[in-house]
């Protein structure tokens, strides 16, 4: 009886997620399509800066610094961008709120950082700045592990419930059909 009130409440809380869900999903969806859209321009910016950082290297002129400059700052502003989005698109996944304060957190340190990219007057500048990030992506990545596993663990516990409901139904149709006097083997 206490398993089965317990189901009860679970299900009830499901019911209300799955009623929202279709909205937030499709919130999900548009968001996701932004961040890929922001992934290939965030490619093709990364392709121009190391063409331009090449030519820099090579011939070391003072266009070839201002090209390689303008390159690197778009680069890190589409990099820092993609990264704003990703921990968007986990924030609308996650239901814990601890994971919530280190998402925001983090999203935080890169408005902060991307807002200092404006003051970047050297390619000495952008290797500090840019540094700034890699220096804290395995933490980014640690929290976005954590939210993916959560996520997964969520799904997983959905289905064992659902499966639960479905046996309890079978188990019920089979009491059924035994004070029938039906035979259910």
């Amino acid at each position: 009886m206490k398993r089965l009130g317990l189901l009860v409440i679970i299900l009830t809380i499901a019911l209300i997620v799955l009623v929202r869900f279709p909205q937030v999903q499709a919130t999900f969806e548009e968001d996701h399509q932004t961040f890929l859209k922001t992934y290939d321009n965030y490619r093709q910016a990364y392709d121009r800066y190391v063409i331009t950082r090449n030519q820099y290297l090579t011939y070391g002129t003072l266009n070839s610094k201002t090209d390689a400059l303008n390159a690197v700052k778009t680069f890190i502003e589409l990099r820092t961008d993609i990264l704003i989005q990703y921990l968007g698109l986990l924030r609308q996944k996650n239901t814990d709120i601890l994971y919530r304060q280190l998402i925001n957190e983090q999203n935080d340190f890169l408005l902060d950082h991307k807002s200092r990219l404006a003051a970047v007057a050297s390619l000495e500048d952008a290797v500090d700045l840019s540094n700034e990030i890699e220096d804290r992506h395995l933490e980014l990545q640690g929290i976005a592990k954590k939210v993916i596993g959560m996520v997964l663990a969520n799904k997983v516990e959905v289905f064992k419930l659902q499966w639960i409901l479905e046996y309890d139904k079978a188990q019920s149709m089979i009491q059924t059909l035994k004070t029938q006097g039906n035979d259910t083997t």
